[in-house]
């Protein structure tokens, strides 16, 4: 019998083989203390490098293996601070581009202007 054998193959095998199985199968398994520190290693390098892409993950991997709320916290805080000067190096640049464009206009009407007055005074010179 099936079940007959999957038990006593069970029983065969180590304590530690039976509560482990192949990395593949456990998935819905609690972490074990390798897999936070693992975590807690990635996640403390990808903080120091300032990566913000591979801090999302590690914070990701770091939640799912229950690294303290602290730790998840300081990364978080780093993840913020990298998006926030992302964004501040963005609205200078678009800062930077409205400041060339408002240029552009300026000198785009000065020169209307200008055309404007050459023609209004060969319209005189013509009807003169």
């Amino acid at each position: 019998d099936e079940g007959a054998w999957r038990q006593g193959s069970a029983n065969r095998a180590s304590p530690k083989a039976a509560r482990r199985p192949p990395a593949a199968m456990r998935d819905h398994e609690a972490p074990t203390h390798e897999d936070v520190r693992a975590a807690q290693l990635e996640l403390a390098e990808a903080a120091e490098e300032h990566d913000p892409e591979r801090i999302t993950r590690a914070l990701a991997r770091a939640r799912d293996a229950g690294v303290p709320q602290k730790e998840l916290l300081g990364a978080q805080g780093i993840l913020s601070f990298e998006a926030q000067q992302s964004l501040l190096l963005e609205i200078e640049g678009v800062r930077a581009s409205v400041s060339r464009l408002a240029q552009s206009v300026e000198a785009a009407e000065a020169r209307a202007c200008q055309a404007e007055q050459r023609a209004a005074m060969a319209m005189q010179r013509a009807l003169a």
